[in-house]
């Protein structure tokens, strides 16, 4: 008989623990690059299948990796000014792991604008909502160029691929 006391070990945010094993269809493990750009070490986390993020990239604190997808846009462009973009949306599928909100847990669409300070947060049903609202939003922008196109006698002109 042992007079030592075993205790769990608390695994760190991102690692799988008993609940959540490793080589599940939707997760693998992936190095990951911990601690500071002075202090680092490499270690295996747990890491969903649609995460395209390099988590050797930069370090990241213990517990604070953030899974995400490539990232998806459209982007706007004027006349008037041909150097700046005039928006620029972007969406990305995105889950952190250790945050204390049950929704940003879960993996979730984030949407924003490049210029600006906000960004959405949406679950799925939230996106394909949007989804459908921008179908609706281009099939609304064809029928604005057909009519500026017959309004100022254009004919098609050739779109930038």
């Amino acid at each position: 008989m042992s007079n030592t006391v075993q205790t769990p070990v608390a695994f760190l945010d991102g690692i799988p623990s008993p609940k959540s094993p490793a080589g599940s269809p939707d997760s693998r493990l992936v190095p990951a690059l911990i601690g500071t750009f002075h202090s680092n070490q490499v270690v295996h986390i747990e890491c969903p299948r649609w995460c395209t993020a390099d988590h050797m990239d930069e370090p990241s604190e213990p517990g604070h990796v953030t899974h995400y997808a490539e990232t998806s846009g459209v982007e706007v462009a004027s006349f008037l000014d041909d150097t700046t973009l005039a928006y620029a949306l972007r969406a990305s599928l995105e889950a952190d792991p250790t945050s204390t909100d049950a929704r940003m847990r879960a993996a979730h669409i984030m949407v924003w604008e490049d210029a600006g300070a906000v960004e959405a947060r949406l679950t799925a049903g939230m996106a394909e909502e949007l989804a459908d609202d921008l179908v609706g939003f281009a099939v609304r922008l064809r029928q604005l160029a057909r009519t500026a196109r017959l309004a100022n006698h254009d004919a098609p002109a050739e779109r930038a691929a």
